[in-house]
């Protein structure tokens, strides 16, 4: 896959913020509905998640100071934040809410089928893709697609999504995530890919809109570089590099 490195941003809960209100993890009950919706304090996966727990005790990795120089001691973080369009398409990554009795569509895989989790998946008929352009022009790049079933706890994520005619979806590759347990994808298997070229979801590592004001973010982030090793750590289940330089990141590396 031709996708930058996705990488875990470990430890990055502000944990000196005011508290969110009454979070809730492992559990979407509460969840408005649409395209953009507030969690109301939900929060995919157990508290003890790799997604969600401290690390700010865990021992550091003996090769962190060479790993972080690979990325830039000099670079800081550039977060695609804010509104509107850029070279004609929506900023961020969109994602929408949905109710447990959604009807559910066909997938059809184009790439990666063997690793992916078979649909149907409940896909609303004007769900939001990555990169959408309102003025209708044709958009390419990674064409994500993001689903939460609120009622059922679970999240559907594609990857160069393409709706078809008859309503169902073309798509290089697919993933469901159980939200509600630390067994996240149990259809998994080691070196599978996901939506993302980590493994990973996709979701839980984006900073939403409704997190701002609630004072902290109680979760890791997701960032990428442009080299990777060779390599996955756990949570990541997936790499999509030919380097294999130890000093380098390896896919879904804690470097918060």
């Amino acid at each position: 896959m031709t996708r930058f490195q996705a990488l875990f941003a470990l430890g990055l809960a502000l944990a000196s913020a005011p508290a969110a209100a009454d979070p809730r993890y492992g559990s979407m009950e509460g969840a408005a509905l649409g395209v953009g919706a507030s969690l109301n304090g939900a929060i995919p996966f157990p508290a003890d998640n790799a997604w969600n727990r401290d690390v700010s005790g865990d021992p550091v990795d003996p090769n962190s100071d060479r790993i972080i120089a690979s990325i830039g001691l000099d670079r800081g973080l550039h977060p695609d934040f804010g509104r509107g369009t850029y070279a004609g398409a929506i900023i961020g990554i969109p994602y929408v809410v949905v109710s447990g009795d959604r009807p559910k569509v066909r997938i059809k895989y184009k790439a990666y089928g063997d690793e992916s989790d078979k649909g149907p998946f409940p896909i609303p008929p004007k769900a939001r893709i990555e990169g959408w352009k309102p003025n209708g022009k044709p958009f390419g790049g990674d064409r994500h697609v993001i689903v939460i079933d609120r009622d059922n706890d679970r999240l559907y994520e594609l990857y160069r999504a393409f709706k078809r005619d008859d309503g169902g979806w073309n798509a290089d590759s697919g993933a469901v995530f159980h939200l509600d347990s630390n067994d996240v994808r149990p259809t998994a298997k080691p070196g599978w890919t996901s939506a993302d070229a980590a493994g990973l979801p996709i979701f839980p590592g984006l900073v939403r809109y409704d997190e701002a004001p609630a004072g902290a973010i109680r979760h890791a982030l997701r960032f990428t570089v442009s080299r990777s090793r060779r390599a996955y750590a756990p949570p990541a289940t997936h790499w999509a590099s030919s380097d294999t330089d130890p000093d380098l990141a390896p896919w879904a590396c804690g470097c918060g």
